[in-house]
């Protein structure tokens, strides 16, 4: 829910014509923060449920169970991806800033 409201905020901005500012570069940061934490959370839970279902059952016969999805490894990329390019647009926003300045 995070990343969505981070979104919506991003496309607020650039409706009403902010493109280019901190505010935006700071929305999109979050939203790849939020996909990389998705993306964690995920992996997490799949391994917490295998090791809840099997918590109860004798000794050598509970389960630790890692695994990572195609879903997961998109999301880490895509998340690391949208974390870049608000980066660059917060370098890109400093830069617009410092040029109008000078003007």
């Amino acid at each position: 829910a995070v990343p969505l409201w981070y979104l919506y905020r991003l496309l607020t901005r650039n409706r009403s014509g902010e493109t280019l500012s901190p505010a935006c570069a700071l929305a999109l940061r979050r939203i790849g923060q939020g996909l990389l934490a998705m993306a964690a959370f995920s992996f997490a839970s799949n391994t917490l449920n295998v090791l809840a279902l099997t918590a109860l059952n004798p000794p050598g016969q509970r389960t630790l169970s890692f695994s990572i999805t195609d879903a997961e490894i998109g999301l880490v990329l895509g998340g690391a991806v949208v974390v870049l390019v608000g980066w660059v647009m917060g370098q890109a926003a400093d830069v617009a800033q410092e040029n109008r300045s000078f003007v």
